[in-house]
């Protein structure tokens, strides 16, 4: 599984999505999932959306992270799981990344016959910056399209009209 979030660097209050991706080489029946961050840094923006390949379906944690295949199942790569919404609510980073909750019998990869496929994931970091160093950045670039427009007009010479 990947984790691929829109942006590496998010303001505060900024929303951005990230995507999870899977490759399948047997048949998924289904699927659960959890994925975890540092709320104290980024926080839902709103609900999960489940891959349109899937069928979403009650999660019994209450996360909507879960979603079920066509009968036959569904093989292939980069097949999209989950799109969510995310907002930069603090300063600091994080990494997004996929776990399941082994007690939890509704998470995990659902092979035919009941059983579970083992999954590995690379995860990605998201990074909410301090807001002055965005501010000082645009401040710098204003005050040096000032400097250089006045700059500008100070050599133009003004001449007056011939008549």
């Amino acid at each position: 599984m990947t984790v691929e979030p829109e942006v590496d660097t998010a303001g505060l209050g900024q929303i951005f999505e990230v995507l999870i991706f899977a490759d399948f080489s047997e048949p998924i029946l289904g699927f659960g999932i959890d994925v975890d961050f540092d709320p104290a840094v980024i926080d839902w923006a709103d609900d999960p959306l489940v891959g349109e390949l899937w069928d979403p379906v009650f999660a019994p944690d209450g996360d909507g992270l879960a979603g079920l295949s066509p009968p036959t199942g569904l093989v292939g790569d980069g097949i999209l799981l989950v799109s969510l919404l995310f907002e930069g609510v603090s300063v600091g980073s994080t990494s997004i990344d996929v776990s399941v909750t082994l007690e939890d019998l509704t998470e995990g990869f659902v092979l035919e016959g009941g059983v579970f496929d083992s999954f590995s994931v690379v995860p990605d970091d998201v990074i909410v910056p301090e807001p002055g160093a965005d501010l000082m950045a645009a401040f710098a670039l204003t005050a040096i399209g000032v400097l250089r427009a006045c700059s500008g007009a100070a050599r133009t010479p003004i001449r007056a009209p011939k008549g």
